[in-house]
């Protein structure tokens, strides 16, 4: 992974420094690579849903995304929230920001320079900063989103070892790929071809669908009875179906 230029690290860190926030990030302009929304429930009760975009600009790849979270869920407890994820021309991450509109007092802010992530997090306990030695394969995964496991297989995730940062949580966890069979799905309207995958997060074994053409299709954690499925309609951005205008299956 090539290095963030040190003139957007500095132009960051005096940002940071003066307004108490990055430069904010927007999944506009450039070339629609997915958009959609996904239904998330728990115990099949619904709890919440998300919506998000994925765009190109040049090499990298930018996302937005907002979880909205309802009152019968014990993982984001009725809340609005906002994360955005810029990467480099390899699709590591380089800039990372989730803020919490309405709910808890919280804000994240990470950079990415060579092997290190620098996360800031901001809440209602005070401020504190800690900083992530990391190899390539590092994949950003908060907590209740779902499209960030895109960037997975981004990675190429059957290939090489990955390393998953829970910025909600402050901490890492190795990303283990286990077995894939091919499956049909129900989402997006209809049924659909299908990998499912099983992936391993630290000791939380979660399965995924993915379709032909590279997207997110269904996540399931198993042990926490959670399941999210995309639906049909747009996402944030105009112009796209749910199952995105760029195919997805090529880094």
């Amino acid at each position: 992974m090539r290095p963030v230029r040190p003139a957007l690290l500095q132009a960051l860190a005096v940002m940071v420094a003066i307004t108490g926030v990055a430069t904010p990030l927007h999944a506009q302009g450039g070339r629609q690579v997915d958009s959609g929304r996904f239904r998330i429930t728990r115990a099949g009760q619904s709890v919440g849903t998300e919506v998000f975009a994925i765009r190109r600009e040049a090499s990298s790849l930018r996302s937005v995304a907002r979880l909205t979270t309802g009152r019968d869920t014990a993982l984001l407890s009725d809340r609005i929230v906002e994360a955005r994820l810029q990467t480099d021309e390899e699709h590591e991450p380089v800039l990372f920001e989730l803020q919490v509109q309405r709910g808890d007092d919280l804000s994240l802010v990470g950079v990415r320079s060579g092997q290190r992530f620098r996360l800031r997090t901001r809440a209602a306990e005070g401020e504190r900063w800690k900083e992530f030695l990391v190899p390539s394969g590092l994949v950003i995964l908060p907590s209740g989103f779902v499209h960030f496991h895109h960037f997975l297989f981004r990675q190429r995730a059957d290939e090489q070892r990955l390393t998953a940062l829970l910025p909600m949580e402050g901490v890492e966890r190795r990303i283990r790929i286990g077995s894939q069979r091919a499956d049909t799905v129900r989402a997006g309207g209809g049924r659909r071809p299908a990998t499912r995958w099983e992936i391993t997060v630290g000791e939380e074994r979660r399965l995924v669908w993915r379709g032909p053409e590279g997207r997110i299709l269904r996540v399931e954690i198993p042990a926490d009875d959670w399941v999210a499925v995309r639906t049909a309609g747009n996402g944030p951005s105009a112009g796209g179906d749910a199952l995105g205008d760029e195919p997805t299956n090529q880094p």
